[in-house]
């Protein structure tokens, strides 16, 4: 995402021998250490299901919605059965995550939200998505 300009540019920087973008694993890392603290590894890994779900289920939601726009799946008989149970199990997952999960989950998208907007690059990073993605030779 660094990449693409929707987060802070010094989380696409790569080791220099592994080219691991070794900040957004330190941050990564040190996010999920800090909840599984507070909270405890259960909350965090029903936190992270929650937040997949409703990552999965807008997913679900905009292909279904986009899938007769721009003429995706033309001749793909199952193009609305595929994002409707999509969306249908993302309900499901969201409905048997524990109330006091969801509160922690939507809490940390509140604070992330604010951090991704301030910190966020305004343009595209063209030299580190060139480092990531070499030309295509043919």
């Amino acid at each position: 995402m660094a990449l693409d300009g929707f987060l802070p540019h010094s989380l696409a920087r790569t080791g220099k021998k592994s080219g691991a973008p070794y900040v957004a694993i330190i941050v990564l890392c040190s996010t999920a250490f800090i909840v599984s603290v507070f909270g405890g590894l259960a909350a965090l890994i029903n936190a992270s299901v929650f937040l997949l779900a409703f990552v999965y289920l807008s997913t679900s939601l905009s292909t279904s919605s986009s899938s007769g726009v721009s003429g995706a799946g033309k001749g793909f008989r199952g193009k609305h059965v595929v994002p409707t149970l999509g969306a249908a199990f993302s309900l499901l997952l969201i409905l048997l995550t524990d109330p006091s999960e969801i509160v922690i989950s939507l809490v940390l998208l509140t604070v992330g939200i604010p951090i991704y907007v301030f910190f966020s690059p305004k343009t595209e990073l063209a030299k580190a998505k060139a480092e990531f993605y070499p030309p295509k030779r043919y």
